[in-house]
């Protein structure tokens, strides 16, 4: 294909100069893990002494059709599965739904990640899910991450291409991944197929545990594999998911310290004033003044995430797994009505949190709600 453009000078009083380009694309007829790299360029059909002239433009992208499958068998039988009691069993139905919602544009990372990999993060992106289980993925390594959900570049010496399958009766994901070297002789290099990789769904959640996925990183050539040394622990970033786990539950492991730091005001059984229903997302929720280090206001939201063991999500979609005892109005349901007062007199409800602000700081918070007395212990 060919195109014009402009080039806009960076000083005002110069014109832009027109440019024509021819943009290069070269398919694979076949896809598969070694050959699903898209190759291109953008060339200029200027000469090299004209203002137009740009040098030529590499380009990767990952190949999506007609693909074939060659290692997710590989991926199956290389893999250390998780522990039984870490993950939750998921129904077969909705596999392809939960790990298109999470991992078609995630980001995983864990204090060991840079040490194993040399980057603080690894990014999925372009998940593909079929019927039977099997799934391809392209992959970046970066040291930042962001809020955007979108698909990440092929880099040369940054991303990876996998493929694998879920394991149904382990209650993982098994994958293979090979790196994107870049371009040697006009060829795509895709290579070393040793990043074995393995994820699931945590049984739980807790005050610093509220991953929707856990996984495993090992490398398949390195013997020290047999005794379970080098697998380094990864955990999804994003806090904000609309998956269904059935049996997901929340734990708590802050309470004692919330009730040792935080006084609990006296009953009084004349009130007859009504407090809000635990068992209520809308009840609960609320805005709060956060003034940052130069007294500067900012505002904040604090939505109850869990009542009890059980886990409800968050406003951003959360768990919908048909126990919860909420779910949002924006979702067309309804909300439970308020136990009446003689049933809330002297009762208390555990209950976790997720509190944001500035848009980009999260902060997890767990403690004890007590009916009719107002008051709410929390630990951060």
């Amino acid at each position: 294909m060919v195109g014009t453009g402009e080039i806009h000078p960076s000083q005002q009083d110069q014109d832009a100069s027109r440019l024509s380009v021819v943009l290069k694309l070269e398919f694979p007829k076949v896809s598969k893990i070694t050959t699903s790299i898209i190759k291109g360029s953008i060339e200029s059909l200027d000469t090299n002494s004209r203002p137009a002239y740009i040098e030529p433009i590499s380009l990767l992208a990952y190949a999506q059709r007609n693909y074939q499958y060659t290692m997710a068998e590989k991926a199956e039988e290389s893999c250390p599965h998780l522990s039984q009691e870490e993950i939750v069993a998921s129904d077969s139905t909705s596999i392809c739904s939960n790990l298109l919602k999470i991992m078609r544009y995630e980001s995983f990372t864990s204090s060991d990640l840079i040490d194993f990999l040399g980057f603080r993060f690894l990014s999925t992106s372009q998940l593909v899910c079929s019927d039977d289980g099997k799934v391809r993925l392209s992959m970046t390594l970066s040291n930042k991450t962001t809020f955007y959900r979108d698909a990440k570049p092929l880099l040369p010496g940054k991303s990876l291409v996998a493929e694998g399958v879920w394991d149904h009766h382990n209650r993982n994901l098994c994958l293979l991944a090979c790196g994107v070297m870049g371009k040697e002789n006009n060829s795509s290099i895709v290579g070393d197929c040793s990043l074995g990789l393995t994820f699931g769904f945590p049984t739980s959640f807790s005050l610093k545990q509220r991953s929707y996925m856990v996984g495993r990183m090992w490398n398949t050539t390195d013997s020290s594999n047999n005794d379970g040394n080098k697998i380094v622990s990864v955990y999804s970033t994003d806090i904000y998911s609309s998956i269904e786990v059935p049996g997901l539950k929340y734990n708590y492991t802050e309470l004692g310290r919330a009730s040792k730091y935080c006084e609990i005001k006296k009953f009084d059984p004349k009130m007859t004033r009504r407090f809000p229903d635990a068992q209520s997302y809308m009840d609960m929720r609320f805005r709060l003044s956060v003034r940052g280090t130069k007294g500067r206001p900012t505002w904040g939201n604090v939505h109850q995430i869990s009542t009890g063991e059980t886990y409800h999500g968050s406003q951003y979609g959360g768990l919908d797994n048909g126990d919860s005892m909420y779910t949002t109005r924006a979702r067309g349901t309804t909300i439970p009505s308020s136990p009446s007062l003689a049933d809330q007199n002297h009762t208390t409800s555990n209950v976790g949190y997720t509190i944001s602000y500035n848009n980009d700081v999260e902060i997890s918070a767990e403690g004890i709600y007590y009916y009719n007395r107002h008051t709410l212990l929390g630990r951060l």
